[in-house]
């Protein structure tokens, strides 16, 4: 096994010399510079572990990994290997999509692979597949990820548990003790061994276990050492993997609507052909979809106003009994309203905003039976799916234009008002603040804190949102939402609240026990990795430069994004790095604690276009893009020539 595996390495890389490594990555060789902390091998070192393989010297499986890995570069090049925007991706998933990652290996049976495949992705595992395996197989479905038929394929499996640890877990490079414990603690992946393995694999697979990685093997031991599960069935090898500490088991059984058709997400975007429509009813100039609170609601109630046969609009009111719920969350509470309503199969609700433009039902649906009363129903059931702990709910169907006339004006007060109050609100104003971990399956040092000047990280949970979860959802596993009960402001310049730190050090476990909301110094905000933008200290200036998720080139001082993603992620961000959102580039408090906008010395042209207005008008001008300046130097004189001379 040892020789096959030595006598492959030996050939492959004295038949070339091209080790520039991978591309789209800070790690050049994530395996060997997680493993050793070297990034370029030196011959002299490739030598020395061919030797100690050969020789089967402790600790050789773990050098066949990164030899592997080298191999596998030259053989594979760009082909396969996953870039590091890839892999955050990947690592984004966890929050809801996937519970773990999965690779299977083996020469099993295609029948047997399939069943294990669907058994997986059952418990949301994303698949990915390598080998002999592959060869096996004819066609995969769209889901699983090949990494094709090469002997060397774990590797690439392998580089996501090691970058895994290396940006999420901060291990510190070349630390294999380290290394091995966040890896089978933390990171999310299992490898399936269905069938023999041949020798190269073997050995890798014995890498891996090395490592720390869970292997799970169909019916005998492979002769692998380690902490090898072995199962005789199936769904045993699932069920093992789903009891598994680094795996994020969720699975969520929600109610269904008693309804005649059928109901779920896979009909929201549902395409009903003009052939088959039984009946379209068209909303009005007076015509809405609507979710308020109520203080007279006591129990759940479907009410139809008017005739469905002689309808000459189309609305729906949704009243809320619960007091706690308040008029900003019920924003969300109605964007929520406006998916559900089209779950119904054969059903279909077209709106804009808070306005109904028309709703279609097909023959077979009418042929059901289906009535206002079940698409009622169906909306009671999947709010309180989504938020369990709202209360009673009355839905109001109103099918005649004189009552929604009436009622028009009272709904368009409700909305105006609640703009205003979205609007208006500060820091200040608010007696908490709103703390969301949906990213804490995969940043185990990340727990967000977002105000309503201060928008999440990703751009696209505002804080009415995140309330409207902690209060209705309580303890949910894909929405985990808290109230962060603000306390003492110890520095309201900078945004650091004694509550505030509290719940960041509770929400991340005790790593991180301090935090600024507006402030890249010092303690800077903690980050997932969905963050949009980065804010960066450039020394040489002492400014700072602004940089967004879509930027391929290089700031002045030769950052890039997969470089300041990577120092950031997962993470309290480093002293003079903090990631925020497109919206906070209007906040009132945009990075207050370090000078705002008359700090920002470089920002992207498309990123300075989108603060529009928001950038103070004497500072417009003095901040460079990358169509402005590319070098330090070239910054130096763009701020002396463009800065105004109090600021300099």
């Amino acid at each position: 096994m040892v020789k096959k595996f030595y006598d492959f390495v030996k050939k492959s890389l004295t038949s070339s010399s091209q080790m520039e490594g991978f591309k789209g990555t800070e790690y050049m060789y994530p395996l060997l510079y997680g493993i050793t902390g070297v990034n370029i091998p030196s011959k002299e070192m490739i030598n020395h572990a061919l030797e100690r393989v050969k020789e089967e010297i402790g600790g050789f499986s773990g050098d066949a990994l990164w030899l592997a890995e080298l191999v596998a570069f030259l053989k594979d090049g760009e082909r396969v290997f996953l870039v590091d925007d890839a892999f955050r991706w990947l690592c984004v998933a966890l929050n809801e999509g996937t519970n773990g990652w999965a690779l299977l290996m083996g020469n099993e049976e295609k029948d047997t692979i399939f069943r294990l495949i669907n058994e997986l992705q059952e418990k949301k595992f994303r698949v990915f597949v390598t080998g002999s395996l592959v060869d096996g197989i004819e066609e995969l479905p769209e889901s699983v990820t090949s990494f094709g038929p090469s002997q060397t394929g774990l590797i690439y499996f392998a580089q996501l548990l090691v970058r895994y640890a290396l940006i999420y877990g901060r291990v510190p490079v070349g630390d294999l003790h380290e290394l091995s414990h966040s890896i089978e603690e933390n990171a999310p992946g299992v490898i399936f061994v269905v069938g023999e393995l041949s020798s190269i694999e073997h050995l890798l697979v014995q890498g891996m276990l090395s490592l720390g990685t869970p292997v799970i093997s169909l019916r005998n031991t492979q002769n692998l050492v380690g902490s090898l599960i072995v199962s005789q069935t199936i769904s045993d090898m699932a069920d093992k993997a789903w009891k598994l500490p680094n795996i994020r088991a969720r699975l969520v059984v929600k109610a269904t609507p008693d309804v005649p058709v059928p109901v779920g997400k896979v009909f929201t975007h549902e395409e009903i052909l003009e052939a088959d429509v039984g009946l379209r009813l068209y909303g009005s100039l007076f015509s809405f979809i609507i979710a308020k609170p109520s203080l007279t609601v006591q129990e759940d109630e479907v009410t139809v106003l008017g005739d469905i046969k002689k309808t000459s609009t189309f609305c729906v009111l949704v009243e809320l009994g619960n007091r706690n719920i308040d008029d900003p969350m019920t924003l969300w509470i109605g964007r929520i309203l406006r998916r559900v309503i089209n779950y119904a199969k054969g059903i279909k609700v077209k709106s804009k905003g808070n306005r109904i433009i028309d709703l279609i039902m097909t023959k077979e649906a009418l042929k059901s039976g289906f009535r206002p009363e079940h698409l009622g129903n169906l909306i009671k059931t999947e709010l309180r799916n989504d938020f369990p702990s709202i209360g009673p709910i009355h839905v109001t169907f109103i099918l005649n234009k004189e009552d929604a006339k009436k009622m028009y004006p009272t709904i368009l007060s409700f909305i105006e008002e609640r703009k205003n109050k979205i609007k208006n609100a500060t820091e200040e104003s608010e007696s908490v603040f709103y703390g969301c971990t949906r990213c804490r399956s995969f940043s185990l040092a990340h727990a967000c804190t977002v105000t309503p000047e201060r928008s999440s990280q990703c751009g696209v949970r505002p804080w009415y949102m995140i309330k409207a979860h902690a209060i209705l959802d309580p303890g949910s596993v894909y929405e985990p939402c808290v109230l962060i009960y603000k306390g003492k402001c110890l520095d309201p310049l900078r945004g650091e609240y004694e509550g505030v730190n509290r719940s960041t050090e509770r929400r991340t476990e005790g790593r991180v026990k301090r935090i600024y909301l507006h402030s890249i110094f010092d303690f800077p905000h903690t980050a997932c990795s969905c963050f949009q933008n980065i804010a960066f200290h450039i020394p040489e200036v002492d400014g700072i430069g602004l940089m967004p998720r879509d930027f391929k080139g290089e700031a002045p001082n030769g950052m890039t994004w997969t470089k300041l993603a990577n120092k950031v992620a997962g993470r309290q961000c480093i002293d003079g790095v903090a990631s925020f959102s497109v919206g906070y580039l209007h906040s009132q408090k945009f990075f207050q604690g370090d000078g705002g906008y008359s700090r920002v010395v470089w920002m992207t042209d498309h990123l300075k276009k989108i603060a529009g207005d928001s950038i103070p008008e004497k500072f417009k001008r003095s901040i460079a893009t990358e169509k402005d300046i590319t070098t330090i130097e070239e910054l130096k004189t763009f701020i002396k020539k463009n800065r105004p001379p109090e600021t300099l």
